[in-house]
């Protein structure tokens, strides 16, 4: 909830240091998830290839 009324809120208190984490935390959580996406993709080409 908190989030999503950082996103919703931007400017609201953007100075605040409970505002601080929260785009830190997403943005990680973003890179983290992307790096998983990708490396299920290469592990899924890999096999691919390995297969033929």
């Amino acid at each position: 909830m908190m989030a999503n009324g950082a996103m919703l809120d931007p400017f609201n208190g953007p100075l605040l240091p409970s505002n601080v984490p929260e785009p830190a935390s997403l943005a990680l959580l973003g890179i983290g998830l992307a790096g998983m996406l990708s490396a299920g993709r290469k592990q899924r080409l890999s096999k691919h290839y390995q297969s033929h």
